[in-house]
């Protein structure tokens, strides 16, 4: 594709490669494989979550990894733009700051249990989706 631009009188002209086309085809199936491969991954760090939920009755100082697990998951999903899902890990972010006293985010773990189930259910359907998109 050729385009003109005129500048001060001057004609610039720009073209189009195919390499720039190839290029972006190349870019595009990175990403699409970077999806699948942070997709594929959610499961094992939901687990990690679930663990560390876990913990906090007994051992308290795992509740900075329990928010930073959290923080970056919810950072991950809004990259990749699955809103739904970067939403329910934002309000248990949100529930987990460091700081909110211990003894509120102890009481807070009906909910905490809540959107973790929540995300487990978006996250099969990611997983499912993206199944299908591959066959």
């Amino acid at each position: 594709m050729v385009s003109e631009i005129m500048t001060q009188g001057l004609a610039v002209t720009e073209t189009e490669t195919d390499t720039d086309t190839d290029t972006d085809t190349d870019m595009d199936s990175k990403i699409a494989a970077l999806r699948v491969e942070f997709v594929n991954g959610l499961p094992a760090r939901l687990d990690t979550i679930s663990s560390l939920m876990a913990l906090l009755n007994d051992q308290s100082e795992h509740r900075h990894e329990l928010y930073r697990q959290v923080h970056s998951l919810t950072g991950s999903l809004g990259l990749f733009e699955y809103a739904e899902a970067s939403k329910t890990a934002r309000s248990m972010c949100n529930l987990v700051e460091p700081d909110i006293p211990l003894d509120d985010v102890l009481y807070s773990q009906d909910e905490l249990n809540r959107l973790l189930a929540e995300l487990y259910r978006q996250v099969e359907e990611l997983v499912r989706s993206g199944q299908k998109k591959a066959l």
